[in-house]
């Protein structure tokens, strides 16, 4: 075997143990008042923190890996109309710090929009805080927003598309660098500078489980550079006929992306219509669900990870309640640890 001088990543033990078996559990957490679709009919869900933390200590208790909710900046009223769609909603970045105490094993998946406002040093050292909070089982969907008018709340001009996920790329590496360097960093980019900063602690793991649902080119090869976990949307749209169609060209070039920057990307399944709900870890080596964002659809699987029924984050461009996607997860045995690239 050929000697290289970059460091194998470092194994992240939360991510591990949820990527060992042959199906990913996940919950899409409803944040959001009205939760996943806009409509009048009666509902069970709720968006307070106390319904969200009952939800997830159930998740956790049944055994399921991770549990996840998108962000989203909405003006007055939300959507608007009658029903004010969506009028209050919870920030995952906080209630991921509230849910760490309250679980003991499950995942816990912060959407964070990186590009309204952030510089990465605020974020590698609270998302390290969260981590030691979550004993090393915080984690970073990273979404960089496409919404003009999300831009304008925070005073900021809109970005162009690809220019984002340079940003984020950028950002990305700044964060990573100091989750795992042992030095005070340095950094002179375009974006973002900074001098002699360092993070303490670093995160239990020494890095964090990092999610992205790009589906551009410029997303995959973001998601290829950096993420542990991707959520690729159908690009074709909503319904499971055209999704059954679509998807598996699009995954494979998901997994093309990922093998050329060295890593080895694992998926199989698409969405279905019907759910498979798992009574504890043991049964779920045959069938499994996600919970869906529309309320109803699941996945299943016979591979090794599960798929979300919907990329997460409000950086798609989908609608509230539709629903297409599939999970992919890799792994990076040659990656350096300052978070550099092949």
């Amino acid at each position: 075997m050929a000697k290289t001088s970059r460091r194998r990543e470092r194994v992240h033990k939360a991510l591990a143990e949820a990527t060992r078996h042959p199906l990913i559990l996940g919950l899409f957490l409803p944040h959001q008042q009205g939760a996943w679709s806009p409509s009048k009919a009666p509902r069970g869900t709720d968006w307070s923190f106390d319904y969200n933390a009952q939800l997830a200590r159930r998740a956790d208790e049944l055994g399921f890996d991770l549990v996840f909710a998108l962000a989203q900046w909405l003006g007055k009223d939300g959507y608007g109309g009658e029903i004010k769609f969506r009028e209050n909603t919870l920030d995952p970045f906080i209630t991921s710090a509230g849910l760490a105490p309250m679980t003991k094993r499950v995942l816990l998946i912060a959407t964070v929009h990186i590009l309204y406002g952030w510089h990465p040093l605020h974020l590698a050292k609270y998302g390290a805080v969260i981590d030691h909070m979550s004993g090393g089982r915080w984690g970073l969907n990273v979404v960089t927003g496409y919404k003009e008018s999300e831009f304008r709340m925070f005073g900021l001009p809109p970005v162009a598309h690809d220019e984002r996920y340079a940003m984020a790329d950028e950002f990305t590496t700044v964060m990573r660098r100091l989750w795992a360097e042992e030095k005070p960093l340095d950094f002179e980019g375009r974006w973002w500078r900074t001098e002699g900063a360092y993070v303490a602690p670093k995160p239990v793991d020494r890095r964090i489980v990092l999610v992205n649902a790009g589906s551009s080119p410029a997303g995959i090869d973001y998601a290829a550079r950096h993420s542990d976990l991707i959520f690729v949307t159908s690009p074709a749209g909503a319904k499971a006929e055209a999704a059954l169609e679509s998807l598996p060209a699009h995954t494979a070039r998901v997994r093309e992306a990922a093998r050329l920057r060295g890593a080895t990307s694992k998926s199989s399944s698409i969405p279905t219509s019907s759910a498979a709900t798992p009574s504890a870890r043991r049964g779920r080596s045959t069938a499994g669900s996600w919970m869906a964002p529309t309320g109803s659809p699941s996945t299943t699987s016979s591979g090794p990870s599960a798929r979300a029924t919907r990329p997460p984050g409000a950086g798609t461009r989908n609608r509230p309640g539709r629903s297409a996607a599939t999970c992919t997860w890799w792994a990076r045995p040659s990656r350096s640890s300052t978070g550099s690239s092949a």
